[in-house]
């Protein structure tokens, strides 16, 4: 039982622990029905988007209105690095504005300029990196804040950038510099999964950027398919369908030290004075994984990992409105 009160977590689910968005036939004859039922049955507050989710803002709160479901953020498949921002805003603002309409607070954003993690049989060594420096780090940065800027100002929403493998923002050192050159208007999205893959600790780097986090994606990796996937410098979606990614809870063990993770943002800040979200992922072979038992599994050990680093853990529904992130 936690006594920082004023530290609220809640629970969400992304939808692709049932239908892969990379890889349609993970989960294709899956209904977004059987997907929102089951993650309200189990006991989230919300879902983030994926490919199956209407895009108007009328039909998608109908969708999640009877699952007593918030719509969390969504992803947006970003390229600032080679658009440049109005070019980026422009491609960007549908989805914003979608987000908005439907109560969402929050923007999860990667780089996906150059990336090779949704390209079956490009292995994760081919990835782009950022040439030309401290120069070229520092233009990009201004890219990314002065995107973030306009996202808050304009739409309301939190701008959370979401580290990945594949991209040019995939190791320890690329976040710790992404970080070092942009403000506040920039928060990072922990993912435990692609930091851990990336071969970076995720507890390290949840306790150095513990103030910055504002989005968590709770996965894990299989260690010995972990070990697998280095050596033979796998493709990501290789990976994927060959079981390196897991929910948190692995009866075997998991590769991602969760209880370090959650102790080390409690110890930053994570989550005091407003609501977070942390967030149950994995892309998995649904097949091989039944998204249901894996997704209770996985929250409940989510809550009770979380309430034993000093969160609270909601558990009844919250009202529209509560789960806000602060900007």
């Amino acid at each position: 039982e936690t006594t920082n009160m004023s530290a609220v977590l809640h629970l969400g689910v992304n939808p692709i622990v049932w239908s892969n968005d990379d890889i349609p036939e993970l989960g294709g004859d899956t209904s977004l029905e059987t997907c929102l039922a089951d993650a309200s049955a189990i006991g989230f507050h919300g879902v983030e988007l994926g490919h199956k989710f209407p895009t108007e803002p009328r039909a998608l709160r109908a969708v999640l209105a009877p699952h007593r479901l918030q719509l969390i953020g969504g992803w947006h498949t970003g390229r600032v690095l080679e658009r440049g921002v109005e070019e980026e805003l422009k491609a960007l603002g549908p989805h914003l504005d979608l987000l908005r309409a439907a109560g969402s607070k929050v923007l999860v954003y990667a780089e996906c300029s150059g990336t090779v993690h949704s390209v079956r049989g490009a292995p994760l060594g081919a990835r782009p990196t950022l040439g030309g420096g401290e120069r070229a780090w520092a233009s990009y940065c201004d890219r990314v804040s002065a995107l973030a800027c306009v996202v808050r100002e304009r739409w309301g929403l939190t701008f959370t950038f979401h580290h990945h493998c594949g991209t040019i923002v995939q190791t320890a050192e690329e976040v710790d510099r992404l970080l070092a050159g942009t403000g506040d208007e920039v928060r990072l999205l922990l993912d435990t999964g692609h930091a851990t893959l990336a071969g970076a600790d995720a507890a390290a780097l949840a306790a150095r950027h513990a103030r910055r986090v504002a989005h968590v994606h709770a996965k894990d990796c299989r260690p010995a398919v972990l070990c697998r996937a280095r050596a033979a410098d796998w493709p990501f979606l290789e990976g994927v369908v060959n079981g390196l990614f897991t929910v948190p809870g692995e009866p075997d063990g998991g590769a991602v030290d969760f209880p370090a993770v959650f102790a080390a943002l409690h110890a930053g800040g994570f989550g005091v004075g407003n609501a977070r979200w942390v967030v149950l992922e994995a892309e998995q072979d649904p097949g091989r994984a039944p998204p249901r038992a894996f997704a209770d599994r996985g929250r409940a050990y989510l809550a009770r990992t979380l309430a034993h680093a000093g969160f609270q853990v909601a558990t009844p529904p919250p009202p529209p409105g509560e789960c806000d992130v602060v900007n």
